[in-house]
């Protein structure tokens, strides 16, 4: 868990203005995708299901193609959150939008749409194989075996997502969002009994996000001319 109190570190921190991207862009996408190794060691340290299969894991029973389109339409849901924030004037959400502007856009100031694509699929892969690979697994592993399978899963569910939405606990709105989206991540694991939907709808809401923070940033930047 080292890389991810690393991640958000780096997040709550804002960057010196000598840093360029690229250093920083290392730092991401190293702590991001070095949550899968993590993960999947833990895994086989604890003896859970498909621990030595990755395939297994990732796909479970079903072809990667249709993994890949049920995680592509499982996103647009998730985007409703980017549409709050963008258009709702409450006060809460107000504040949220704030903060994307003035402490998150400059970590990616300057960077190509293909280092933010490398980021997102980082954070798609990385903590979708921590949190709703071992995290949810862990802990049904260590809840007691006497309870109704669905409530085993959905307790692991809850308590993953509220860690979750812990390690991105900026502002109490924030907490929420990632609180719901780790709820509904983890039922998309629990519906298809694999990681590839909830990787690829993580990655690719993460990539939607940080397109429209530099959008933000770049409107801001430009001078207004009277």
């Amino acid at each position: 868990m080292d890389e991810v109190d690393d991640l958000a570190d780096v997040m709550l921190d804002a960057p010196e203005a000598s840093e360029s991207w690229k250093r920083i862009f290392t730092k991401f996408v190293v702590a991001e995708y070095l949550m899968v190794p993590i993960a999947l060691v833990m895994m086989w340290v604890c003896g859970l299901p498909n621990a030595g299969s990755i395939s297994g894991q990732l796909l479970g029973d079903a072809h990667w193609s249709w993994g890949v389109a049920f995680g592509l339409f499982a996103t647009i849901p998730m985007l409703l959150s980017i549409v709050l924030t963008a258009m709702v004037p409450w006060r809460p959400l107000v504040e949220l939008r704030e903060l994307v502007q003035t402490k998150l856009a400059p970590f990616f100031r300057g960077m190509p749409s293909w280092a933010l694509l490398l980021i997102a699929m980082g954070a798609g892969f990385g903590e979708e194989w921590l949190f709703r690979g071992f995290g949810i697994q862990g802990i049904v592993w260590l809840l007691p075996g006497t309870w109704s399978p669905e409530v085993v899963q959905w307790t692991a569910i809850l308590i993953v997502a509220l860690v979750f939405g812990a390690m991105h606990a900026l502002t109490p709105m924030y907490f929420s969002m990632t609180l719901a989206i780790g709820i509904y991540l983890g039922y998309l694991v629990l519906l298809t009994d694999s990681l590839l939907p909830a990787v690829v709808a993580h990655g690719l809401y993460d990539y939607i996000a940080l397109l429209y923070i530099m959008r933000l940033d770049k409107d801001l930047a430009v001078p207004l001319v009277e």
